[in-house]
């Protein structure tokens, strides 16, 4: 349809009527200024103004759409003005259906854009424990997450016949002690919303991971032990750890239990026990990289720390037989791959094979020969 042409022949329409744009306006029961905007080709009248145009001025809807009176020449075009009124606005209607459909999939693509990328390796669970003289804390769970944080301490077990009177959680911090929460019942699961928020959240992940202590009081003594936070899950798979499982065709069996024989007899031989960490420690440089080795003989799990222009944490875990990549970052820990010593393949991530060899040979292998 020619907007401009229908405005003009309604002009004419109505000069040849004899009647002002007012009151073609009155008649329709509508404005001058649409009346106006017609016979400009700015607007087109509505269908049931055509109805009321074509009833007033004696001329056929389909010639007022054409823009020109029926004659002989036109009959035909004129009797197809309605079919090609139909095509137009079907095409149309596909137009503005394809734009609200593009609109819509950027929009969604948008959200799970914007979903990913805040929660993604947002979550992080860890198995918490620690070991001193006097006694086990084992079975402890830690959760983290941007919403919330919770801490489980376990079970507190004597090594002696002796009970604990209660104990306390607490981070350290630039040399400050931050109390997390006190309590007597080991069964006590700590929320990060009621009241902890500033000490234990999220953002405090690194520091939290390296620096929680818990004092176990009994008989007017006290016990300060270092708690050890064993990463087990983040949600950083587009596939969940089962479908990875899957995927690599990983079997998850223990080391050869000769090997970690002869990698304990080493480190008991020749690294520093920490008592507060319960951990065996050792300390070197190597190709000007300095590096700090940790040994749980608990949990045999084997962590490198190498310290560069960014700190490189390297968790070799015995009994699941896998290597956790992990690079600190704006003071977060975030892991990078994850390797199944077993299938050696990868099964998080985009694995470096000759870092993954490297740190095997230097740090794993050479202490089992």
């Amino acid at each position: 349809m020619d907007n401009k042409k229908i405005g003009k022949f309604l002009a004419e329409l109505r000069k040849e009527k004899g009647v002002t744009q007012e009151q073609v306006g009155y008649e329709l029961m509508t404005s001058r200024e649409n009346i106006s905007k017609w016979e400009r080709g700015i607007n087109m009248p509505t269908p049931d103004s055509l109805m009321l145009l074509s009833k007033y001025y004696g001329v056929t809807v389909n010639e007022i759409l054409l823009g020109e009176r029926k004659t002989e020449e036109n009959k035909e075009q004129i009797e197809n003005v309605s079919v090609e009124v139909m095509k137009e606005g079907n095409k149309r209607v596909k137009t503005v259906l394809k734009k609200f459909t593009i609109l819509i999939s950027f929009m969604v693509i948008a959200f799970l854009v914007y979903y990913f990328i805040n929660t993604y390796n947002t979550i992080k669970v860890y198995t918490v424990g620690a070991v001193s003289d006097n006694f086990y804390v084992k079975d402890g769970l830690a959760i983290f997450s941007k919403g919330k944080s919770y801490l489980r301490i376990g079970t507190i077990e004597s090594k002696s016949d002796f009970k604990y009177d209660s104990f306390e959680i607490f981070v350290k911090n630039k040399n400050k002690e931050k109390t997390v929460f006190v309590s007597n019942d080991d069964n006590y699961t700590l929320i990060s919303d009621n009241g902890y928020d500033e000490i234990f959240r999220y953002k405090n992940l690194s520091n939290i991971e390296k620096n929680t202590y818990i004092k176990i009081n009994y008989q007017d003594k006290e016990d300060i032990i270092k708690l050890t936070f064993q990463r087990d899950m983040t949600n950083n798979l587009l596939v969940t750890d089962t479908e990875a499982d899957i995927i690599s065709n990983k079997n998850v069996q223990e080391y050869n239990q000769n090997d970690i024989q002869k990698l304990e007899n080493y480190i008991k031989g020749n690294w520093a026990y920490d008592e507060v960490g319960a951990e065996y420690v050792y300390s070197g440089e190597q190709n000007n990289i300095k590096y700090k080795l940790s040994y749980h003989s608990n949990s045999k799990v084997l962590k490198i720390e190498e310290y560069t222009n960014i700190s490189k944490i390297i968790e070799i875990n015995l009994i699941r037989k896998t290597l956790f990549y992990s690079e600190e970052d704006s003071e977060m820990l975030n892991e990078k791959y994850r390797y199944d010593l077993k299938s050696k393949k990868c099964i998080k991530g985009t694995c470096d094979d000759k870092q993954i060899k490297n740190y095997l040979d230097n740090y794993l292998h050479k202490y089992i020969k």
